[in-house]
Order: structure tokens, then C-alpha cells, then sequence
């Protein structure tokens, strides 16, 4: 076991280059962003390597999507509607990974460095949080270059645009199923030689499932609730409170609640099915 020094040390080591290759890659805002995302390397590392490791591997993943065609004609037209791009702030860092940041910080004071159980219901809690965004930007990403146009999730009769909060297709869909399976995998991976294959079964369709459900919570809330806007000159519908291809004209409020931006939507999507799942493992199989 490395010393409480040698840890510190390594976590320095280890999150530097990523939040350097971050901030040259434009994928986190400086300096909001940045200080952020420093922070939950931070805690992450130091409560236990695989928070860090799987929350590396959503942020790594979804940003290589987000530059994924990104100058396409499709997916920039599709982005018009979102409020917020691949240059996350810090807003964006803690609604993407403030359940799982939570969850470290907790272990961190409650078990010392390194010593964060990871077959926990909180564990499993906090890696869901991070299935949930990894399965929900995926689809995101994906889903807006359908060939077709996407299907309104609160009525799949009704299409709707690319990039339109609610949004479904069948890419977006199977992208949702492949994100969430990514992060599932890569935590049975590590609990394989920690629990039995049980255990291990359990543990990876818990975490599947919470990614898939919280994906469809993200799309319903964005349907129902999420603040949208109307540009007054090109009369699209956006998330945006000014649009940016109208010159940054400022957007009527037409529809959803006016306090529930896409921040808002995407910690509540991520934390209804790790609660979910926590109640599960902590009062039914633990």
C-alpha cells in the first residue's frame, strides 16, 4: 500500500496532464471549469483510484464524441438548439459528477485515503450517477446525426428536430445502451477479483440499468419541465437565453419552467436512479 505522501503525489501527477490536455483540447472553460474539474480529480483520486478512473473515462469518452463530426452540418445545426456546448464549465462539471463527487468526499473523511469500499451501496450509488451522464451524452452526441428525424419522447408520433430536448431515436437509443453498458463494464472489471460473480452480476446490471433509466429521465425532464426559448428573429426554439447565431439577440420564454436549465435536468436525471439503486442494494441485498 502507498504512503498518504506517495497518493497525494500521484493524484498531483495524474491530473495535471489531464486538465492540461483538457484546457488545449477546449473541452473545459477556464477558469471556472478548470478549478472544478481539478478539484473532483482531486477528491476522486484520494478517496479511491476507480472514482477517479471511471469518471476519467466518461469525460474522456464524451469528448471525444463532442469532436466527433462536430463541424458537420447536421450535428452544428442540431447544437444551435443546446444550451451549452463541449466546453464545459463548472456548472456542467458538477451536474455531470457532483453525485459521484459526493460520494468521495464522504468515504474520503469517513475512511481515510484509498479506503473507499467499492462494493457499497454508495459506491454503486456514485457509479451509477456516472453512468447516467455517460449513457445521456453518448446519445446526445450520436443520436443528432440520425439519418432520420427523432421522435418526441412524450409522444413518439410527433418528430422533432435534431438536438430538441426529448428528442429519441433509434441511434441516440442504442448509444444511450452502449454508454451505459461502457461505465457497467469497466466497474465489474474492477470489482472481478474483489466479490463473487453474483455479486459481480448484480453489481453490473444495477449500474446499467440506473444509466438507462437516468438517460430517459434526462430526455423526459428536458420534454417537460426544461426552461426552452424562441428567438425572436429566426423564430427557433432553443435552450439558449441568447442566441448566438442571431448575433446573441436575448430569447423569449416559451415554454418548460424558467429556473430549470439543462444543469438542473442533468444532476436530477443522474441522481433519481442512483438513489434508486442505493436504496436497493442498502435495504434489499446487502
Amino acid at each position: 500500500m502507498p504512503t498518504m505522501l506517495q497518493i497525494v503525489l500521484w493524484s498531483i501527477i495524474v491530473n495535471v496532464p489531464v486538465g492540461f490536455i483538457a484546457l488545449k483540447r477546449k473541452s473545459l472553460r477556464s477558469p471556472d471549469g478548470v478549478i472544478a474539474a481539478g478539484i473532483l480529480g482531486l477528491v476522486l483520486f484520494l478517496s479511491h483510484w476507480l472514482y477517479w478512473a471511471i469518471v476519467i473515462l466518461f469525460f474522456v469518452s464524451s469528448s471525444l464524441l463532442t469532436k466527433y463530426k462536430h463541424s458537420s452540418k447536421i450535428k452544428q445545426e442540431a447544437m444551435q438548439f443546446a444550451e451549452k456546448g463541449g466546453n464545459r464549465d463548472m456548472y456542467q462539471v458538477l451536474a455531470n459528477s457532483g453525485v459521484i463527487f459526493a460520494v468521495a468526499f464522504y468515504f474520503l473523511l469517513e475512511n481515510g485515503i484509498w479506503n473507499a469500499p467499492l462494493f457499497h451501496p454508495l459506491s454503486l450509488a456514485g457509479i451509477t450517477s456516472v453512468a447516467v451522464v455517460t449513457a445521456d451524452t453518448w446519445s446526445t452526441e450520436l443520436g443528432v446525426l440520425s439519418n432520420s428525424s427523432p421522435r418526441f419522447i412524450l409522444n413518439l408520433k410527433q418528430k422533432v428536430p435534431r438536438g430538441t430536448s426529448g428528442g429519441v431515436s433509434l441511434e441516440g437509443t442504442l448509444s444511450t445502451l452502449g454508454g451505459s453498458t461502457f461505465i457497467a463494464l469497466a466497474y465489474g472489471m474492477a470489482l472481478y477479483s474483489i466479490i463473487p460473480v453474483s455479486k459481480l452480476i448484480i453489481a453490473f446490471l444495477l449500474v446499467f440499468m440506473g444509466g438507462v433509466m437516468g438517460s430517459l429521465i434526462d430526455s423526459a425532464l428536458g420534454a417537460s419541465i426544461q426552461a426552452q426559448f424562441k428567438c425572436p428573429s429566426c423564430n427557433k426554439i432553443t435552450e439558449k437565453r441568447f442566441h448566438l447565431r442571431c448575433g446573441r439577440i436575448k430569447t423569449m420564454h416559451v415554454k418548460g419552467l424558467k429556473v430549470i436549465n439543462n444543469d438542473i435536468v442533468n444532476f436530477t436525471s443522474a441522481l433519481i436512479p442512483s438513489f434508486v439503486v442505493y436504496l436497493i442494494v442498502d435495504y434489499i441485498l446487502i
